[in-house]
């Protein structure tokens, strides 16, 4: 009872100022070990101004992956970004679920060319950050994030020799730990 308490004290309209007006986002955004991947388009829904659930797309080197998630803001902290900007500057926590689709990994080492196969998994993140929006509609935002894989993703050699070094490289991509995002984004 107490946790739906705090939720709907975080996420209700009458706690927050008005100053966020758009309803919907689209980001476009990179990362490392984070939900933006390599490379990630995203899509977000602020059903009130302390809230947003958003699905991202992303191309990372295990594979496209795929995110839906959530987002708690705070209130606007402040009205002045990077010392000289006029804007609403906010922070965040999230939390995401992801998927990665797998893939093939390709290894080049001198002689020795390999083709990995990458099968499918499933992640989990969390993240803060800041969520700065400029002129009512630009928006610029960063975070550390810490992801997990909920079960570690298995590969194995699809074409040529198979190397340790290239295991180890690829192991490497699956390790839980930090990451961090850079978004920018258009609200409508």
């Amino acid at each position: 009872m107490k946790s739906m308490i705090l939720i709907l004290l975080l996420t209700s309209s009458a706690y927050s100022d008005e100053l966020l007006t758009k309803r919907f986002g689209f980001d476009i955004g990179t990362g490392l070990k984070s939900n933006q991947g390599s490379l990630a388009l995203g899509l977000r829904y602020f059903p009130t101004q302390r809230f947003d659930f958003h699905l991202n797309r992303a191309m990372e080197k295990i594979g496209p992956t795929s995110t839906i998630g959530s987002r708690i803001y705070t209130d606007v902290t402040s009205e002045t970004c990077m010392f000289i900007f006029d804007c609403q500057s906010r922070y965040y926590l999230g939390a995401q679920f992801g998927h990665s689709d797998g893939g093939i990994l390709s290894y080049n080492d001198n002689d020795l060319e390999s083709d990995y196969q990458i099968n499918e998994s499933n992640f989990v993140s969390m993240n803060i950050g800041f969520f700065d929006i400029f002129k009512d509609r630009y928006v610029y935002s960063a975070d550390i994030s810490y992801r997990t894989f909920i079960a570690e993703p298995t590969s194995k050699v699809r074409k040529g020799e198979g190397a340790d070094a290239a295991e180890d490289i690829i192991s490497t991509y699956f390790q839980s730990g930090l990451g961090i995002g850079l978004n920018f984004g258009y609200l409508f």
